[in-house]
């Protein structure tokens, strides 16, 4: 390993005279002794020769910063890049494409202050199948031309010799999976905030033209605006208290164990198995490793089985509505151009000593594919069926969350067993087990820090008619 790995082919050990004496039959004692002390100068130039010279806890940083997301600025530059071109069809999206956005996002924020040696190995890795997928993102049964870009797209870290060593094929595939699911969040966080730009603008646009006075547009679509934004705050609120419940308690906490540990390490199996147990531990307090536990009782299993689905459904739901919405919004904003053109032309009439607004007129203004006057009037604010979706969505959400938040409490509540949430041949005894509790009770308590879903007092609305639940 030393010679082949480390490329370190002069180094020998020391003591070479007193071991060939060592081996002599009769001789056990100082034979064991000897062999002791061989393993412990391997093992201690091993160490050294990662840390110090081929930068270990450097690489492990940037696997943080980058793959982890823990760079938030780095996070959100590259969203912003991104999303255009991973909002189309995978069929659509290209790798040179993505490097050259990637390189952007490293060189204009503070990414940009980690190690060449870091960044040189960072790259965009196009996927040919659903295997690394965590969170559900569009229909599974959809064909693969017609995925979305997010599903196919995850940021990458060239790992040679010896870092394959500590970063192995398995460990890889950990880092990917925590990726995708900190991806989506960010992918579901980026839309609604979006949404809510384009929100403000359609508000503005209906008080700006009078839609809502004298263009037949009354107080309910004022409503179904206020209960999309009531809902899309309350998502915003999941999103971004798990997010940072991940990259503060989860991650950052972890992060700062790894790195104790690895500078105490005295041989290379340590480094191994601290490297192992801090991915573990980010999984199983992401609730991402359900199917890996293999000590854990039925129960325990069934509970870990159970939460990680009823996180995916929310996830699942909050990105539902954030599709909705922008198709509402966009629907909104389209109505509302028209509008303002016919204002723009009524205007040019009147100037001209003309009536403003006649039938003839608005017939040459409305679009080819529009068969009513209705898209022109956002009278479609109004309809049964768009504030029926928006509402069974709402509930939808605050359903699943309820459901989620159980689950997360009937976790905390169980007994810390010697044996709590393993990996493969990995033990884990009582004491991570109650960290793992503890860390659960973090996330309860960010998620629902007034009791709002414990006490389960949310008004359930007719659908058809619309109020504000909170």
């Amino acid at each position: 390993f030393i010679r082949r790995c480390l490329g370190d082919k002069s180094w020998t050990l020391e003591g070479e005279g007193r071991r060939r004496t060592a081996f002599v039959y009769g001789n056990e004692r100082e034979m064991m002794g000897i062999i002791s002390e061989s393993a412990q100068l391997v093992n201690r130039h091993i160490v050294t020769q990662l840390l110090e010279h081929h930068f270990l806890l450097s690489h492990l940083y940037g696997l943080k910063q980058v793959l982890l997301l823990s760079q938030g600025d780095f996070a959100t530059a590259l969203m912003e890049a991104f999303y255009p071109i991973l909002s189309q069809p995978a069929t659509r999206v290209y790798a040179h494409t993505l490097h050259s956005l990637l390189d952007g996002a490293l060189r204009s924020t503070n990414a940009q202050s980690l190690p060449s040696f870091v960044l040189e190995r960072i790259r965009v890795r196009l996927l040919k199948t659903r295997s690394h997928r965590v969170i559900m993102g569009d229909d599974a049964t959809a064909a693969e031309g017609e995925e979305s870009g997010f599903n196919v797209v995850s940021l990458d870290y060239a790992i040679d010799t010896p870092l394959s060593t500590i970063v192995h094929k398995e460990a890889l595939g950990q880092y990917r999976k925590v990726f995708f699911f900190l991806w989506q969040l960010k992918q579901i966080e980026y839309e609604l905030s979006q949404s809510w730009k384009a929100a403000g603008v359609v508000q503005h646009g209906l008080i700006r033209e009078g839609e809502i006075d004298r263009m037949g547009v009354d107080a309910e679509s004022q409503k179904l605006l206020r209960k999309m934004a009531t809902t899309r705050q309350e998502m915003l609120l999941f999103t971004t208290n798990l997010q940072s419940y991940l990259l503060f308690e989860v991650i950052g906490n972890g992060w700062e164990t790894l790195r104790q540990k690895v500078e105490n390490c005295q041989t290379l199996d340590e480094l191994i198995r601290a490297h192992d147990d801090y991915l573990m531990t980010i999984t199983t307090k992401a609730l991402l490793n359900s199917g890996y536990d293999q000590d854990a009782e039925h129960h325990q299993l069934h509970q870990q089985i159970v939460a990680t689905q009823e996180l995916v459904t929310v996830l699942d739901v909050a990105r539902r509505f954030g599709q909705c919405q922008t198709h509402i919004l966009q629907r909104a904003q389209t109505s509302l151009e028209r509008v303002q053109r016919r204002r723009i032309v009524a205007d040019q009439k009147i100037n001209r000593g003309q009536w403003g607004y006649d039938d003839k007129d608005y017939m040459k203004l409305k679009d080819d594919t529009t068969d009513t006057a209705i898209e022109d009037r956002c009278h479609f604010l109004t309809e049964t069926d768009t504030v029926n979706q928006v509402v069974a969505l709402s509930l939808e959400f605050d359903t699943a969350l309820r459901r989620l938040l159980e689950m997360l409490n009937e976790m905390i509540n169980a007994p810390c067993g010697m044996e709590q949430v393993t990996g493969p041949g990995r033990g884990r005894g009582r004491r991570e087990g109650e960290d793992h509790h503890d860390a659960l009770r973090f996330l309860t308590f960010r998620l629902d820090f007034n009791d709002y879903y414990a006490a389960g007092r949310r008004n359930i609305t007719p659908l058809v008619d619309v109020v504000d639940s909170k």
